[in-house]
C-alpha cells in the first residue's frame, strides 16, 4: 500500500477516535448536569437512549441509574437496580464495590435481610480488604458489638491522623454500643475534627 494512503488512514482512525472521545465526554457532562439539576426524568430519558448507550458501558449506565436512585431515595429502583446487576457478567472487582455499595445502603436503612445477604457475597470476595471492612461495619451497625475495637484503637495509631476520622467514629460508635459514653464523645469529637482536616486539605489539593 502507498505510504501516502497508510498516513491518511491513520490520521482519519485519529481524528475518528477524538470525536468518539469528546462525544463521550460530552454525554457525560450532560448525564451529571441532569443530576445536579434533579431533572430527573430528562435524565432518564436521555439515559435509555441508543445515542448514550452507544458511548457508555452497560456498567456505567447502572451507576447513573443507583446515583439517580439514591438522590430520589427511590427504594424500588434501587432493589430493582441491584437485582439487574445479579444478571451481569462482570469483573469480580466491580462486582466487588457493587456489592459493597449494596451492603452499605442496606446499613443504612436498616435492612437486616438484605446486610447479611450481601456480606454472604462480599464474604467469598478474594479482596480480603473488602471483606474485613464489611464485617467492621456490620459488627458496629447491626451487631451492635465491640469485637473490631483494639483493632481500629491499633490501627488509628499506624496511620496519620488526618486520614483517622472514619476509623475513629466507628469507635465512637463502638463505644456507644458499650455504654461508655465519655469515650463515645471523645472519639466522635476526634472523627469531626479529623474529617474537616481531610475535607480542607482534599480542597486545597484541587486549587492547586
Amino acid at each position: 500500500m502507498d505510504l501516502k494512503y497508510v498516513l491518511i488512514s491513520v490520521v482519519f482512525a485519529g481524528i475518528i477516535t477524538a470525536i468518539f472521545y469528546m462525544l463521550k465526554k460530552a454525554v457525560i457532562v450532560k448525564l451529571s448536569s441532569l443530576l445536579l439539576e434533579k431533572k430527573y426524568k430528562e435524565f432518564n430519558i436521555f439515559l435509555n437512549s441508543k445515542f448514550v448507550k452507544f458511548f457508555i458501558s452497560k456498567i456505567d449506565i447502572i451507576n447513573y441509574q443507583l446515583s439517580s436512585s439514591f438522590l430520589r431515595n427511590d427504594v424500588k429502583e434501587i432493589e430493582k437496580t441491584f437485582t439487574e446487576i445479579e444478571k451481569l457478567s462482570i469483573p469480580d472487582s466491580i462486582l466487588d464495590k457493587l456489592n459493597m455499595q449494596a451492603f452499605n445502603y442496606y446499613v443504612s436503612i436498616k435492612n437486616e435481610n438484605k446486610v447479611s445477604y450481601y456480606l454472604e457475597k462480599i464474604n467469598k470476595s478474594k479482596n480480603n480488604q473488602l471483606k474485613q471492612e464489611a464485617n467492621i461495619v456490620y459488627d458496629v451497625y447491626i451487631v451492635k458489638g465491640s469485637k473490631y475495637l483494639d483493632f481500629l484503637l491499633d490501627r488509628i495509631n499506624m496511620q496519620e491522623e488526618i486520614y483517622n476520622g472514619a476509623d475513629e467514629y466507628l469507635i465512637s460508635l463502638i463505644y456507644e454500643n458499650m455504654n461508655d459514653l465519655e469515650n463515645a464523645k471523645k472519639y466522635f469529637d476526634l472523627a469531626s475534627k479529623h474529617m474537616q482536616l481531610l475535607d480542607e486539605n482534599l480542597k486545597n489539593k484541587k486549587k492547586r
